[in-house]
């Protein structure tokens, strides 16, 4: 699983600034090292915790630090780890039990505090420059323990600083070479980049250092559906379901892979099944999304919107800033939906207040709304036979910068495929099929461009304008 096309809100890693990477092993308050408790028995379930972390299994984790608690109620760094994973479905109960780990801050160490400070300013900071010079300090002043780097390498990941980000996991490495999530992290990395042989070397190097787990089966899967090796994605996403049969990201990727071979009703199926099953609103709500833009796409207007009207709406944030930008997502995602089954009327409404709140976004998530009211329009202009106007949108939603997050809908080659189509509208072929090559040279059995590619050639496409 690789990390978040999905939210790329400035606040959407939060979680993983306390929870990503190995642990930094257990400790109780009598030895030199780190983690403060007074209970043997709350020590083996925080790290019974860590452990979860570590494989992504994120309802062990949060059950692992509820048991630590009770044997020991002002357990500090249980409290905040768990705050963290509650983030996602509860932001408002993370910050109550962030504050009961910050209440008994005064019996903890130095580098629990520190870690306490990060989080505390990833939760109220408005952008995450506040948040570098502190992981800045604390790897300076913990150089051998790794979940500096992990946390510095995720900012500097969201940020798209990635030469910085791959330093820190190589970093990371060199300290211990058996690290396996750094594995992880750099093949998804020489993915993003088209390095194909050097991504699945990672990635096998991951499998090898964690064979019990379901994610780096996940992993090889996402990374061999991407370039069309289908029947070995599939062997490996199930692989991960057979390790670990609620590990529902890979029946979402799962969904991902019908979409490459065009077989839309089954990557629905997929995608349903993988919503129906989580139990974290964030995952539940970005994959009832990728089954209504799935079904949209199919032509299935009335099942898509049914599907819409089943996806919770993300909790209220006190913060204005995150909720501003929390309220531009949904209506951006709503207005997107509405155009793509051709309800410009529908869509047109959410572009103005959409703009305003994009207007009003901190930097580093500005550009991912940009890219959103871009589709937005090219999709309108699209279906009322504006092609030209399609044509400028689509290639501003489209970024030149490599994506570096979850993609479970496929949308940047869809993206394209609208972009070709609006070409070939125009009667500019030539073009209509350049736009597909990005697509067709990472996958060559991507079968919703292999589709459009065939029209275009045969001139139906161009055919139906006039």
């Amino acid at each position: 699983m690789s990390r978040t096309l999905r939210r790329r809100l400035l606040f959407a890693g939060l979680g993983l600034l306390l929870t990503a990477g190995a642990a930094l092993g257990a400790y109780s308050v009598f030895s030199r090292r780190e983690v403060t408790t007074s209970s043997s028995e709350a020590l083996q379930y925080y790290r019974l915790g860590r452990e979860n972390e570590r494989k992504m299994y994120t309802k062990e984790a949060v059950g692992a630090y509820a048991e630590a608690l009770k044997f020991d109620p002002h357990f500090v760094m249980a409290t905040a780890r768990l705050a963290a994973l509650t983030w996602d479905r509860d932001p408002e109960r993370a910050r109550v039990l962030f504050e009961c780990a910050r209440s008994s801050a005064g019996s903890i160490s130095e580098r629990e505090r520190l870690q306490l400070r990060i989080f505390e300013t990833g939760m109220n900071a408005k952008d995450s420059k506040e948040l570098e010079p502190l992981l800045d300090e604390y790897v300076r002043r913990f150089p051998d323990d790794p979940e500096g780097y992990v946390q510095r390498a995720s900012l500097y990941t969201r940020t798209s600083r990635m030469p910085q980000a791959i330093a820190d996991l190589e970093k990371l490495i060199s300290l211990n070479p058996n690290y396996a999530s750094a594995y992880n992290e750099l093949g998804y990395y020489w993915l993003r980049q088209g390095d194909y042989a050097k991504a699945e070397e990672y990635l096998r190097r991951y499998r090898f250092l964690a064979p019990d787990q379901a994610n780096p089966n996940d992993s090889l899967g996402e990374l061999y559906y991407s370039i069309g090796r289908y029947e070995e994605a599939e062997e490996f996403l199930k692989k991960a379901l057979e390790v670990k049969p609620d590990f529902y990201a890979s029946r979402a990727h799962l969904g991902t892979l019908e979409v490459a071979r065009g077989r839309l009703a089954e990557a629905a199926e997929q995608f349903r099944a993988a919503a129906e099953g989580t139990e974290l609103t964030g995952q539940r709500s970005e994959w009832l999304w990728s089954e209504a833009l799935t079904l949209a796409v199919a032509g299935k207007a009335e099942e898509a919107t049914a599907v819409v009207g089943k996806i919770p709406l993300p909790p209220s944030d006190s913060n204005p800033t995150r909720q501003r930008i929390i309220d531009a997502q949904v209506q951006l995602r709503r207005g997107l939906f509405a155009a793509l089954l051709g309800r410009t009327a529908e869509a047109k409404a959410v572009i103005a207040p959409s703009t305003a709140l994009v207007a009003d976004a901190p930097k580093e998530v500005k550009e991912n709304l940009e890219v959103f009211l871009a589709a937005v329009r090219g999709f309108i202009a699209a279906r009322e036979g504006r092609h030209a106007e399609a044509v400028e949108a689509f290639r501003a939603a489209i970024p030149e910068r490599p994506e570096t997050g979850n993609v479970y809908f496929p949308a940047r080659d869809m993206l394209r495929i609208a972009l070709s189509q609006s070409l070939a509208a125009l009667g500019r072929a030539d073009e209509a099929e350049e736009a597909l090559k990005p697509i067709l040279s990472r996958n060559p059995k991507f079968q919703p461009a292999l589709d459009v590619l065939s029209r275009i050639r045969s001139g139906s496409l161009a055919a139906a304008r006039s």
